[in-house]
């Protein structure tokens, strides 16, 4: 690859654009659309609305189509409150630990330490002990 056709190569640009509308009745497929109009309509339980107290509508405890993503919104929502409260459970557990400042930390050897060992004797000075 020349150094010219670096400079004239133009940069990766990703495509972001996102399809919608993808469950309309035109988007839909010949079999699928046929399979559609032959489906049975929901009963007219909308006109039982205004008998109900709670002000919910009739009509969603038949069908709701938005009942799978308030299921997955619910999980998700769970899933993050149990992340949550491992996280407290684990700091908890961090804080409660009676060996966490115990810690000895190895002492720092230097030079000058080394030179004054070695000032005795070589049969003085004690070997490394790596354990």
């Amino acid at each position: 690859v020349s150094l010219q056709g670096v400079k004239t190569r133009k940069a990766f640009r990703s495509v972001t654009s996102q399809e919608q509308q993808l469950f309309v009745l035109d988007s839909l497929s010949v079999p699928v659309c046929e399979t559609y109009s032959t489906c049975d309509a929901p009963p007219p339980l909308n006109n039982l609305s205004k008998y109900r107290d709670d002000g919910k509508e009739a009509l969603k405890f038949y069908t709701d189509p938005s009942y799978f993503f308030d299921l997955w919104k619910e999980q998700m929502l769970q899933d993050t409150k149990d992340i949550m409260k491992e996280k407290r459970k684990h700091r908890k557990e961090k804080k409660d630990n009676p060996n966490r400042g115990n810690i000895n930390p190895r002492k720092i050897r230097t030079r000058k330490e080394e030179w004054e060992k070695m000032k005795m004797g070589k049969e003085f000075v004690e070997p490394d002990r790596k354990s």
